[in-house]
């Protein structure tokens, strides 16, 4: 009811932070009761800690599943811990916490689906109240486009489609053969304000002010909750198999996992509070005579130095792209990171970190 009323600039006091976030979602304001401001830089990082910290209390007949004990401060301490001294958490530990992980992928942090999936609802049903939640959004996009003659729901339609591009550059030739980007570039901010989107910016230069080099008609945009690119591109389903969900949390299904890998690492660093940028470059390597392009997936800033992180959804490790990254330009990066699906590991100036450690950046 309170969110059916909401309008843009409101004020809406709640302790639920899904309700925040879709007061943040339709341009309000959204505080707490105790006086904290939720914002669009916390509320995914909130909302995903909730999740975490919530396994499914399924019941079964008279059964119910016991959920996992409570995080206690020392958990929190072990796992900053393993990220700030370099040390693998250990296989059990990172098997458990990946499946959780991996399950927060698919269902998402949409508080609805949130609320399914704690309620013990199957995954075909949860899908089912993300499909609704996708046809809320693309109401609010066509409204949006009639009253600023914008195109915000045929970008927003396009997500998955643009992600399996190779590196995932957005095309708008793929929503009009004739788009030019000046003529969208209204539309793309408004899916990022309003947080269903993540933009990613291209920066022509690695330099610390990101912001200085951005081309913005050079751009990738993800879906702003990855458990919503999940239902999407299963949306041309029928319906979602049991299996079909339970194939992707065990890493066995045979669809491109690449671009739900690199979504979920673009949600965790804005939600982290990070612009996102990439960079392409030029280069040609030792022995060649050739430029080849090369990228790298993410760059942030820490301590006022490049951070360039690469994401790998795969066994394949190859770092091609760091290495000729500071050989072209002479670089001092505070850290390399490689954000894959194995434990943490440190190897040949990289810091190899599992998805789950985004958060830790």
């Amino acid at each position: 009811k309170l969110i059916s009323i909401c309008h843009k600039g409101d004020i809406v006091v709640s302790q639920d932070y899904g309700v925040a976030a879709m007061a943040l979602g339709k341009g309000a304001y959204a505080i707490h009761q105790s006086g904290k401001w939720y914002t669009n830089e916390n509320i995914d990082q909130m909302l995903m800690e909730r999740h975490l910290n919530k396994k499914a209390r399924r019941a079964s007949g008279k059964n119910h599943l016991k959920g996992p004990r409570k995080r206690i401060a020392e958990d929190d301490e072990r796992f900053r811990e393993s990220f700030e001294k370099r040390k693998p958490l250990g296989d059990a530990i990172h098997r458990r916490i990946m499946k959780s992980f991996r399950t927060y992928m698919v269902v998402g942090g949409m508080p609805q689906a949130v609320d399914a999936y704690v309620s013990g609802k199957s995954y075909e049903q949860i899908d089912f109240v993300k499909r609704n939640i996708l046809s809320l959004y693309e109401e609010d996009l066509a409204k949006y486009d009639t009253e600023n003659r914008e195109k915000a729901s045929v970008i927003y339609r396009t997500i998955p489609e643009q992600l399996e591009n190779k590196n995932s550059h957005f095309k708008l030739s793929m929503v009009d053969k004739n788009a030019r980007y000046q003529n969208y570039m209204d539309a793309v901010s408004f899916i990022s304000e309003a947080m269903i989107g993540n933009e990613c910016i291209n920066v022509t230069k690695p330099e610390v002010a990101l912001e200085l080099f951005a081309d913005r008609s050079n751009f990738k945009l993800y879906m702003g909750d990855t458990g919503l690119l999940v239902t999407q591109i299963m949306k041309n389903r029928d319906s979602t198999d049991e299996d079909l969900y339970k194939a992707l949390i065990i890493d066995n299904l045979g669809i491109n996992q690449g671009m739900i890998v690199e979504n979920i690492v673009a949600q965790m660093l804005r939600a982290a509070g990070h612009g996102l940028y990439f960079h392409e470059y030029l280069y040609v390597p030792e022995g060649t005579t050739r430029e080849k392009k090369y990228e790298i997936d993410f760059m942030i800033v820490k301590k006022k130095k490049i951070c360039p992180i690469e994401v790998k959804s795969s066994n394949y490790m190859s770092h091609k792209s760091f290495d000729y990254l500071l050989q072209k330009y002479q670089l001092k990066c505070e850290h390399r990171f490689i954000i894959y699906t194995k434990d943490l590991k440190y190897q040949d100036g990289i810091m190899y970190i599992p998805i789950y450690m985004t958060m830790l950046l």
